[in-house]
């Protein structure tokens, strides 16, 4: 099973008109990010709308990507749930498909105790004993932060936790106090749709889990750092980071963003999303498309 690593895009769910999960464009959209130079997929995550689906339609979501997926790269599905019960079995279900992974943020929980959280994460991890745990913490999109130091409590009492995907800023902080306290027991991951992305290359970060919408820009940028030519991956970055400061305004703004760009270059269908905020105003799409255009990624 081969392990996560460098750009990871976490897929959009497209819908139909009628609001259902077309899966004709979610493997249409899954191949394009393989073509992309994507190292990996990631499904059912925040950017893919996995808190408005179904149990069943997220275990659909993830066999139509885990079929694409099966032919040479990883994949990682978002297993966060609000109760225990419903994580264990998008777990499952994911291992059972074919996952190298599977990430779980905490439910929206802020009357939950430590404690309490630390027993879904053990629950979660016993059900795929055999899988990688990317715990996610992203208190500014879920409400509920997991600091530094429950995270790395996980890692040391759960074997199969670790990874960490970090969210919580200020991203650096937390970076180097993960690496310092766990060194490479635990990898490290940004998200927040590469806009820290020199810092989480500077990080020595196992990967970098985007939107779908830059991907060949953030994969030259990654592999140019690499191999040592940092000037590239920092010219990159910097042709995308007006882009990229703008999309970055609201969860709602990062999925619309994507769905409207991917729309626009016929990879899905619709931009329909159901996540609110998610629905750009004219305004707000002419804006995006001309950043976009600038950043070359329309």
């Amino acid at each position: 099973m081969r392990a996560l690593h460098g750009v990871v895009p976490m897929l959009v769910t497209p819908f139909g008109l009628d609001g259902a999960v077309d899966h004709t464009s979610l493997r249409r959209l899954a191949h394009q990010q393989i073509e992309a130079g994507a190292d990996g997929l990631a499904v059912l995550g925040l950017g893919g709308e996995g808190g408005y689906l179904s149990i069943e339609e997220r275990e659909q979501v993830t066999e139509t990507v885990a079929d694409v997926a099966a032919e040479g790269l990883p994949l990682l599905v978002g297993c966060t749930a609000e109760t225990t019960d419903d994580a264990a079995r998008l777990a499952t279900h994911a291992a059972a498909s074919g996952a190298a992974g599977v990430m779980v943020a905490p439910p929206r929980r802020p009357d939950w105790s430590t404690d309490a959280v630390r027993a879904h994460y053990e629950m979660v991890a016993r059900a795929v004993p055999n899988r990688e745990l990317m715990v996610q913490d992203a208190p500014g999109f879920i409400g509920v932060e997991l600091g530094v130091e429950l995270v790395l409590r996980l890692a040391r009492e759960l074997d199969n936790v670790g990874a960490y995907k970090i969210e919580a800023l200020p991203f650096w902080e937390n970076a180097v106090r993960a690496r310092q306290a766990a060194g490479d027991r635990l990898r490290i991951f940004g998200g927040h749709g590469g806009l820290y992305l020199p810092d989480v290359l500077d990080a020595g970060s196992a990967g970098l889990i985007p939107g779908t919408d830059a991907t060949p820009q953030l994969v030259r940028a990654w592999r140019a750092h690499a191999a040592g030519d940092h000037a590239t991956a920092a010219a990159s970055y910097a042709e995308l980071l007006p882009f990229m400061v703008y999309r970055a305004q609201s969860l709602g703004l990062l999925v619309g963003a994507a769905k409207a760009l991917l729309h626009a270059r016929g990879v899905i269908a619709t931009p329909v999303s159901r996540l609110p905020g998610a629905d750009l105003s004219a305004t707000t799409r002419e804006r995006l498309f001309t950043l976009a255009e600038r950043a070359g990624v329309l």
